[in-house]
């Protein structure tokens, strides 16, 4: 959602099998991303393929905050 478009979307257009593109846990992230390090860890954890390593939602929202939070301070 960040990038309008799905890490697995090339996979798609390749005509490669989108599951293998999910299991295979590689997430690529825009390098003209204006998008913190912060952030990109935050997608990459979400998108975590062991679904035991993904966080729980409280542990996004903290995340989240304490993304704002910085991001505040930097303005």
């Amino acid at each position: 959602m960040c990038f309008f478009r799905s890490p697995f979307e090339a996979a798609h257009e390749r005509g490669d099998s989108v599951a293998l593109a999910v299991l295979s846990g590689h997430v690529d992230i825009p390098e003209d991303s204006p998008y913190s390090g912060g952030v990109h860890a935050l997608i990459r954890t979400m998108l975590e393929v062991d679904c035991l390593q993904r966080p729980f939602i409280e542990s996004v929202l903290e995340q989240v905050a304490s993304l704002t939070a910085s991001a505040q301070h930097r303005v």
